[in-house]
């Protein structure tokens, strides 16, 4: 029996994290140059670095600032900026910022790309769906092995993670948590500049998103749940001496109310964040192939007009 078409891309392997080309995943969609994304990574990462040493080292609530998911979510977002940078700048060390070239068919989105070359690109992008340009020869290519390099896997599961708990922490706070009270800028940074940072590296990158993969931010947050039962079992409590770490999982007054919250966010809210991440996904494919589009018409109009002239010098 036929698959229906929404269910023949779900397969055993598209639960795995393999990828072809894995130079998506180190370069921004409108350039191929290595060096434009890792300077970009290099940046959020030291911002999120010294934004966890600031509130690490100012906060009143000492080893406890660890207890939160706040935290935990963040420190994911600067591990998966940090590894992005590390991986692109390992790429660009090995080949000096530059993809190699194998023929005149290899796509490129540089402003010297030929429009025959970006009729090639678009062909082949209808026909692969989502990707942002057709897949290359990969034997070449620095961080390209028989297998999907770890490093690069590990950098998309702290992707998975970190684009959703980031959403996640800034919705829940500012609908859940948030008071009316003034908020400082470790706050801010933590509850605002986490998904700002997120949206701005969706719209960038060239990395790919498959629905699939929501078991692992599903992970994540099952995980820091149970750390909850399990820091409550040992007597932790907040900053407040309170014996819960979010009043909305407090085990000792309220489980049922807890089991209710948990139950919402891991089967209802994250799903849906998820879904709105690859919408975001999407959106990014959608302008990268009108841009695409874009410049092959430029290109077409500008050959056409050399033809023109070049013909009209021969008869002159």
């Amino acid at each position: 029996m036929t698959k229906p078409v929404c269910f023949r891309s779900i397969t055993k392997e598209s639960f795995c994290l393999r990828h072809s080309p894995v130079q998506d995943f180190l370069l921004p969609w409108f350039n191929d140059n290595v060096l434009v994304y890792a300077v970009w990574t290099s940046v959020c990462s030291i911002y999120c670095l010294s934004m966890i040493l600031y509130s690490g080292l100012c906060s009143e609530h000492g080893i406890k600032i660890l207890i939160w998911l706040t935290y935990w979510s963040f420190y994911c977002l600067f591990l998966r900026f940090a590894v992005t940078a590390a991986n692109c700048w390992h790429s660009w060390i090995s080949q000096h910022g530059n993809i190699p070239k194998e023929n005149e068919k290899q796509c490129s989105y540089s402003d010297d790309v030929e429009s025959a070359c970006m009729q090639c690109c678009l062909q082949q992008q209808e026909q692969t769906g989502n990707d942002l340009q057709p897949k290359r020869q990969d034997s070449n290519f620095p961080l390209i092995e028989k297998e999907f390099p770890k490093a690069v896997a590990v950098q998309w599961v702290l992707q998975n993670i970190s684009n959703v708990s980031s959403l996640l922490v800034t919705v829940m706070f500012w609908a859940l948590v948030y008071t009316g009270n003034s908020q400082t800028y470790v706050s801010i940074n933590s509850h605002i500049m986490n998904s700002v940072l997120v949206l701005c590296d969706i719209m960038i990158s060239r990395a790919p998103c498959r629905l699939q993969h929501l078991y692992i931010p599903l992970s994540f947050n099952v995980s820091y749940v149970l750390f909850t039962f399990i820091y409550w079992l040992a007597g932790g409590t907040n900053n407040q001496g309170q014996h819960y770490i979010y009043k909305m999982l407090d085990y000792t007054q309220a489980p049922g109310k807890a089991v209710v919250t948990i139950t919402l966010v891991c089967l209802i809210a994250l799903p849906l964040a998820y879904i709105l991440v690859f919408g975001l996904f999407q959106l990014r494919d959608f302008v990268c192939r009108w841009y695409n589009k874009r410049r092959m018409n430029v290109h077409s109009d500008r050959n056409v007009v050399f033809s023109k002239d070049k013909t009209e010098t021969g008869k002159s």
